[in-house]
């Protein structure tokens, strides 16, 4: 049986073509001033998911245009540019100005580029110093960080704002993955990206996250 992870020639015999549906949602999606192209982008994001079969590639755009097809439909008149540099953009680096400010010494930068976390749940400054320190004694300082558009979108669901993706994280002292939860909020009618948690995938020294998941209660009478 051959190794799974092993590549061969016939992989790239045929390169699939990007699904023409993912990129009319995404192009639909950035025309901030209108709503008939919001939903006509979010429309054309669901067919590509859902009706594409694996023959085609392009189901990250989709997943993008549908989530700006719901921001846009909240904030008509918003112009083009506005929505890449508030949503686009920072969705396509992920964690990468969060995680930098925060090696950089400004830990109330990087709690700041998070929806409002309680200390209960993991979101005190003491979690994200931990888990700021840690992330550096185990890979070094973060240099950027990028979608992977190779791996499997989360699509948002009817109504959300919020998506589910993978990034790389290119550090000093190698390449990891993330897992980061993403929410597009509108406070006082700006757009802004905020996450909801960021997770460190290593299997060989353990996953790293924050918010830091709660410590199971123990039950009482158990040592």
């Amino acid at each position: 049986m051959a190794d799974p992870d092993t590549l061969v020639l016939s992989d790239f015999d045929a390169p699939r073509p990007v699904s023409k549906a993912s990129i009319a949602s995404l192009a639909l999606s950035l025309v901030f001033c209108c709503p008939l192209t919001s939903v006509a982008g979010i429309v054309t994001g669901l067919i590509a998911i859902f009706g594409s079969g694996k023959r085609v590639t392009g189901k990250w755009l989709a997943a993008l245009g549908i989530l700006l097809g719901v921001a846009g439909l909240s904030l008509q008149g918003a112009g083009v540019v506005v929505g890449y540099n508030a949503v686009l953009k920072p969705i396509l680096n992920g964690p990468q100005s969060a995680i930098i400010a925060g090696q950089g010494g400004d830990i109330t930068a990087f709690r700041n580029s998070f929806i409002p976390i309680s200390d209960a749940k993991g979101g005190s400054e003491a979690a994200a110093s931990a888990f700021i320190q840690e992330l550096t004694r185990r890979y070094g300082t973060l240099k950027s960080a990028a979608l992977d558009q190779n791996s499997a979108p989360a699509a948002p669901s009817p109504g959300s704002k919020a998506f589910e993706g993978e990034y790389l994280l290119d550090c000093s002292g190698g390449r990891i993955r993330a897992r980061c939860s993403i929410e597009i909020t509108d406070p006082k009618d700006q757009l802004t990206m905020k996450l909801i948690a960021v997770e460190i995938i290593d299997p060989s020294a353990g996953n790293l996250a924050y918010p830091t998941p709660a410590s199971p209660t123990p039950v009482e009478g158990t040592p």
